[in-house]
């Protein structure tokens, strides 16, 4: 295994955890607990503080849902429902969404039916949830023990997504994306034990230690379906540009000036997918396609403008005498939409896309 990174799973089982003390311990990756079951209802109550401080904090993130699922049709429901929790950080998730059935699961199971279900059940409840999340885009994978894996589930389910294999001896019985090493583990932040990871696959954790060129662009970011952006390499020999995932962006130009070598991208994906570029086999950042640029809420300054970048000139305000949409020109592929607070201080209008709401904008 060429690399081994060290990381944590966590829940709300492990008490509100210190993210800063955490990130400077040296762990570098996190599995949070989405929630459980099939219901919204039973999303964990620190789910949203835990993976906001996380990635304020440079940690790469998974997620694991804890299934007590009981059909195949639970299964793919509570996927639904691991969706719905999760969706609105999707393009910072860069690690597996893990389904977790085990023990807990089948004493559940067996005391709602009366009986034990089915290996063949297990399996196709494993299969149905990794199946549909991965058609909601996202990397999809099974946590599992080596009991489970010996004498619970087949090695075409085990093999269906990344490995997420809990064995507390030194090395992982069989190769693995994530090794879970220990439930005891002490993490300066964190109060009590807490689960310890290795990953042996690299999400990202590394950088390219190529000396034959530079990139202008190491930094991850997004654009805007549509949007136009250039790159340049420098390099004594032509550099070879590749992208992770196909269909999300387009290179449509390329240009040099002796060993400057300019390379212009296009944003074409669906929303909410992403591509690692590739110089020479090495990646160097990630582009993720979305519909705007601005999603969060804020406050505007009385009679202040914003501009903002969309894929749709079909943008309009929930109250037109609070937020006015003042200009939209066409830019670099993108719409720029310039809106102004005319209304009270205090009041707040939205912001939609395509009759979608994007963000609302509260005058101060």
């Amino acid at each position: 295994m060429s690399i081994q990174i060290k990381g944590i799973d966590v829940s709300k089982h492990n008490g509100t955890i210190d993210w800063v003390k955490v990130a400077l311990s040296g762990i570098k990756f996190v599995i949070i607990r989405d929630g459980y079951g099939n219901s919204v209802g039973q999303k964990d109550s620190k789910f949203d503080y835990n993976i906001t401080n996380a990635l304020k904090n440079n940690l790469l993130v998974g997620i694991y849902h804890f299934s007590y699922a009981t059909s195949i049709a639970e299964a793919e429901q509570e996927a639904q429902i691991c969706n719905q929790i999760i969706s609105k950080y999707k393009i910072n998730i860069k690690l597996p969404v893990f389904f977790d059935w085990e023990y807990d699961s089948f004493n559940y199971y067996k005391k709602k039916k009366g009986v034990s279900p089915t290996n063949s059940l297990i399996n196709q409840m494993n299969v149905a949830f990794s199946n549909k999340i991965g058609s909601l885009g996202y990397k999809k994978g099974l946590y599992f023990n080596n009991d489970y894996r010996k004498n619970v589930l087949t090695s075409s389910t085990i093999n269906l997504g990344a490995k997420w294999l809990a064995d507390y001896t030194n090395s992982p019985a069989i190769s693995c994306t994530i090794q879970q090493y220990s439930d005891k583990g002490s993490v300066n932040g964190i109060s009590g034990s807490v689960d310890l990871d290795y990953c042996y696959v690299d999400y990202g954790f590394t950088k390219s230690t190529d000396t034959s060129f530079t990139c202008d662009t190491t930094k991850d970011f997004r654009l805007v379906k549509g949007e136009e952006y250039t790159f340049k390499v420098t390099s004594a020999n032509k550099p070879s540009i590749t992208f992770g995932t196909s269909n999300v962006i387009s290179l449509i130009s390329k240009t040099s000036n002796e060993n400057d070598y300019y390379f212009k991208v296009k944003a074409i994906g669906n929303f909410d997918t992403g591509t690692g570029v590739f110089v020479n086999g090495k990646k160097q950042f990630v582009i993720n396609v979305v519909d705007c640029d601005t999603t969060a809420n804020f406050k505007l300054s009385k009679n202040g403008e914003y501009t903002f970048k969309s894929c749709t000139n079909n943008v309009t305000s929930g109250n037109s005498s609070i937020i006015k949409i003042i200009s939209c020109i066409v830019s670099n592929g993108c719409y720029l939409i310039k809106i102004k607070a005319i209304g009270k201080i205090g009041e707040c209008a939205g912001i939609y896309l395509n009759k979608k709401s994007r963000f609302a904008v509260t005058i101060r």
